[in-house]
């Protein structure tokens, strides 16, 4: 009797941990919604990311369009729906894509808007996304995407 409990706690454990492999592989596809009111006007942010402050800081120039912004969001999201994400999201708040790059720190987009460039970096690791966005005047965040390993993740203080 006792074996015949043990086999039915093992087999009921065994359905929940199915069904949870199966609810997250079903959201590994699914494109992150726009989080309500993020920090940057004109830079959505996946819902379920949230900015870190001690690693990230902005400085607006006051009396002109001068900003810096070096920014890090953290979530559970998946890398490859947060990079697709800021792919669609990004040119319908105005921005223009100009490339991407990939290597084993991360995947890296290149966007341009006015006289400002926006380098944003998604890397992920174990059960942590960590997007880096760096938003500064045009030429002055790295030499273009020429160079990809310019400083587009912020220093820890």
């Amino acid at each position: 009797m006792i074996r015949a409990k043990g086999a039915f706690a093992f087999v009921v454990l065994g359905i929940f941990v199915l069904a949870g492999l199966a609810a997250c592989s079903q959201n590994d596809n699914a494109m992150p919604t726009p989080a309500a009111n993020p920090p940057i006007a004109d830079v959505p942010i996946p819902d379920g990311m949230t900015i870190d402050l001690d690693h990230s800081q902005s400085t607006v120039v006051p009396g002109s369009n001068l900003r810096l912004v070096n920014h890090e969001y953290t979530g559970s999201l998946q890398q490859l729906a947060v990079t697709r994400f800021f792919q669609q999201e990004m040119p319908q708040n105005g921005w223009q894509y100009v490339e991407e790059t990939q290597n084993p720190e991360g995947i890296t987009l290149f966007f341009t808007k006015g006289g400002e460039d926006c380098t944003i970096t998604v890397t992920h690791s174990w059960f942590t996304t960590k997007a880096y966005v760096s938003i500064a005047p045009a030429g002055g965040n790295s030499e273009g995407a020429d160079n990809a390993n310019a400083a587009t993740e912020p220093s820890s203080q």
